[in-house]
């Protein structure tokens, strides 16, 4: 017996209208209308990372879990907030937008080979990668005068508003969700409201990077904290093998550093001090030029 459905009690996210009667139970399979996954109608979400916005939120947390974030797999963290989303959701897209560092590669060697071949890791696990640039601008010091260069990432906030637009206009999701903190994208995701007020429109704001502005004009906004980010790594490229360290290794680590340093100060000031006093009367005679007094006559005893 062929299993059939009510129309009237079919829950559908279009504003197409139903035929009164019976319709038979959908194939898997995509429609024009809805995206059906055994049977149940899915909430199609699509995703679009700021890349660069991401990554320096990564750099702020590896000094709280204490080891390198910064081949991060961006799949698996936006596939982690699945669960979060309204519905039985699933992930259609994933929009990844970054620029290659080129101007780094003088001071940073093989900066941009490193970069390159992250992007094709992305890709591999199934993530669009759209690159903008870099371009150089000149500032001016408001203190001495003086002019410097520096480098700003251009096209990306253009690039992810207009990749919002269109995924909203072409029915290519039911929600559209940006990972980002940065408050330039709040005029997009406002045109994309009056252009589908159908649709449902969610921010994940990295870790650091959140901004109550861009939460207000969001159906829904999440937040990643730094743990997160040490859940979702690509693992190393072959012929490089980091280890990492966990956070009270790190922690000791840096303690020793300091203390190696504060023991080398002291052993730096502690000379300078002898060489001061060689050559002031000590009991009514001069001492010789490079004769050290004894320690006791120093500031302290050497460590």
């Amino acid at each position: 017996m062929q299993r059939v459905l009510d129309a009237k009690h079919l829950r559908c996210h279009t504003a197409e209208v139903l035929p009164h009667g019976y319709i038979p139970w959908p194939p898997r399979g995509c429609d024009p209308g809805a995206f059906f996954l055994s049977g149940v109608i899915v909430n199609r979400c699509a995703f679009l990372v700021d890349g660069l916005n991401l990554h320096h939120s990564a750099l702020d947390a590896e000094a709280v879990v204490g080891r390198r974030l910064r081949r991060l797999d961006v799949a698996s963290l936006c596939g982690s907030y699945i669960h979060a989303l309204p519905g039985r959701s699933a992930i259609t897209t994933i929009d990844y937008f970054s620029a290659v560092a080129h101007h780094r590669e003088a001071g940073h060697p093989s900066t941009v080979a490193r970069q390159v071949a992250y992007f094709s890791a992305l890709q591999t696990a199934g993530v669009d990668v759209h690159l903008g640039q870099f371009k150089a601008k000149t500032l001016v010091c408001p203190l001495c005068g003086g002019r410097y260069l520096a480098w700003e990432e251009k096209e990306t906030d253009v690039a992810i508003g207009a990749r919002l637009l269109e995924l909203l206009a072409r029915d290519r999701c039911d929600t559209a969700v940006l990972m980002t903190g940065d408050t330039d994208l709040v005029p997009a995701m406002r045109a994309g409201r009056r252009l589908r007020p159908d649709k449902r429109l969610g921010v994940i704001q990295p870790y650091r990077r959140v901004n109550r502005e861009l939460s207000r004009s969001a159906d829904f906004a999440l937040t990643i904290r730094a743990a997160n980010y040490a859940r979702h790594q690509l693992s190393a490229p072959s012929g490089r093998r980091r280890k990492g360290l966990s956070r009270g290794a790190f922690l000791r680590r840096a303690a020793s550093g300091c203390a190696v340093a504060f023991v080398a100060f002291q052993q730096r000031c502690e000379l300078r001090a002898r060489r001061d006093q060689a050559h002031e009367p000590v009991g009514g005679r001069a001492l010789e030029h490079g004769t050290l007094l004894p320690p006791h006559q120093g500031l302290g005893t050497r460590a």
